[in-house]
């Protein structure tokens, strides 16, 4: 049985977590050191974490995905590698569409997530750019 819903202050560590683990496999590997280091940075500062709206897709009690937003800006977006390509991802991003009014959304996508960001409906509005060692293609979605 796998449900979704908004995450609980305690649930985020878990979370975050997920994240962590998830970028270490998949998208890390397009990654300077710098920008693995950079990443890890986010996911450590609280005073860049805590604002964030997260939401969670559990199978039981565990946690198999996540999303996190701030002001329609997309700033992670993970789904646990046993879990992927079932369409875990598309039904978090559909839940949190429903929680938010405005669907104009931005992204800035790793390399492995663009494709999977066009098949949410996302489009690219810029090159792929590097900062601080972190690859990303903007991206913007409105429906």
């Amino acid at each position: 049985m796998k449900h979704i819903q908004q995450l609980e202050k305690q649930q985020i560590p878990q979370a975050l977590d997920l994240a962590w683990e998830v970028f270490e496999k998949y998208v890390g590997i397009d990654y300077t050191q710098r920008g693995i280091d950079e990443f890890y940075q986010f996911l450590h500062t609280p005073s860049l974490t805590k604002p964030l709206v997260y939401y969670g897709a559990f199978d039981k009690n565990q946690m198999i995905g996540m999303i996190a937003m701030r002001n329609n800006h997309i700033a992670l977006f993970f789904v646990k590698d046993t879990h992927q390509h079932l369409g875990i991802g598309k039904a978090l991003f559909t839940y949190m569409l429903a929680q938010i009014p405005d669907h104009r959304i931005s992204v800035n996508s790793s390399p492995y997530a663009t494709e999977i960001y066009r098949e949410l409906g996302f489009c690219a509005t810029e090159h792929m750019k590097e900062e601080n060692g972190i690859r990303f293609l903007p991206m913007f979605y409105n429906r």
